[in-house]
């Protein structure tokens, strides 16, 4: 493989004032000059993009027509990201036998939940094989020692005959969703959990590291996240999607949108991690959930980190550091003044190597 150097002068993303000088050899990154080394475009510049929250093996709404859980499909899923700039990214939950490479060719990261963990005839049944209750503890045990680092549990799920995202079913009982979280702890992994409902305080005291949704949390169980150091990924434009067109005609849906315009505000006040996941949208998306994040009052620094720097910090992985792999994605104009520039990078380098061209965006 050819040997690319670059230079790039730019503003670090998303708290830096002055711009600074970085260097690209090797596929990493250095604060000393390089010999030969071109010149990237842009003034602004992040560690690769995150989406916290996305499904590489299978599209809720089949867009791109390729069969579900196809190694086709997932590089094709994949390339969507990189272009948009996302360089790593956590799958919130694959198809039941289909592996995930932590590293794929192209430049991405995957940190992967595996399979997810519902009773039976409870969830999506084309998408998960269910795992009765007094199973669900091994069964974590199981994916972890299989090697995922997470494990994905969907808490509450609305019936598929009368599907009311406002009034979700029960699943595991919170006593074993805590066992659970013991259990996957125990095995040196994290617990993400899916919930719609009203139950997010209950999920955050069994334990679970990160909640999925859990638009319905209220400022106490939010106070109750920074305690804990529960991370937050709410989908909004996934939730928003489904929400806002009815809002003005259901009560409970427009209570939702205003308790978020409350919570996601408070928990950027109180620290907590905030991460960027699309969800059900189209993948290379993360700049407009940001962007939503932004409507519904998430300062916009809290709303950038949540896609850069807080969600690579909280996933374990390097941001813009010396001798750190080189995955960077950079910007002709200020996210911070204007989110829609983040749709449209000036350049994108993965592992020290140039993805996506100069002027490339999502298409």
């Amino acid at each position: 493989m050819r040997d690319e150097r670059w230079h790039l002068r730019a503003v670090a993303l998303p708290d830096g004032d002055e711009p600074a000088d970085w260097w690209i050899v090797g596929g990493r990154l250095s604060t000393e000059p390089v010999d030969g080394a071109r010149d990237l475009p842009g003034g602004w510049v992040a560690p690769g993009l995150v989406d916290a929250h996305v499904h590489l093996t299978f599209e809720a709404r089949d867009r791109l027509g390729l069969e579900r859980g196809s190694p086709e499909l997932i590089a094709a899923h994949l390339d969507l990201q990189r272009r948009a700039g996302v360089l790593a990214l956590r799958d919130a939950g694959s198809l039941p036998g289909v592996a995930l490479e932590a590293e794929p060719d192209g430049g991405a990261r995957v940190v992967g939940c595996g399979p997810f963990l519902a009773p039976p005839d409870f969830f999506l049944s084309h998408l998960y094989d269910g795992t009765a209750p007094e199973d669900a503890v091994e069964a974590a045990r199981a994916r972890v020692r299989d090697g995922w680092p997470w494990v994905k549990i969907v808490a509450d799920y609305p019936g598929e005959e009368s599907f009311n995202p406002l009034a979700p079913r029960l699943g595991y009982p919170f006593e074993l969703v805590a066992a659970i979280a013991d259990a996957v702890h125990a095995e040196g992994a994290r617990l993400a959990v899916h919930v719609m409902g009203p139950i997010v305080g209950e999920i955050v005291a069994a334990g679970a590291d990160s909640i999925e949704h859990g638009n319905w949390a209220d400022a106490d169980t939010v106070r109750d996240m920074a305690e804990r150091g529960t991370a937050w990924c709410p989908t909004l434009t996934t939730v928003l999607g489904h929400i806002e067109p009815i809002a003005a005609e259901v009560p409970p849906a427009r209570a939702l949108l205003e308790r978020q315009r409350e919570t996601l505000p408070l928990a950027a006040e109180l620290g907590v991690t905030l991460l960027a996941g699309t969800d059900e949208e189209p993948h290379g998306s993360v700049a407009e959930e940001v962007a939503a994040m932004m409507r519904y009052g998430a300062p916009v620094d809290a709303a950038l980190a949540a896609a850069t720097t807080g969600a690579r910090r909280y996933l374990g992985l390097p941001g813009l550091e010396a001798r750190a792999r080189a995955d960077v994605v950079t910007f002709a104009r200020d996210p911070r003044a204007d989110v829609a520039a983040l749709r449209e990078p000036a350049a994108v380098v993965a592992g020290g190597r140039l993805v996506a061209p100069a002027g490339a965006s999502r298409s």
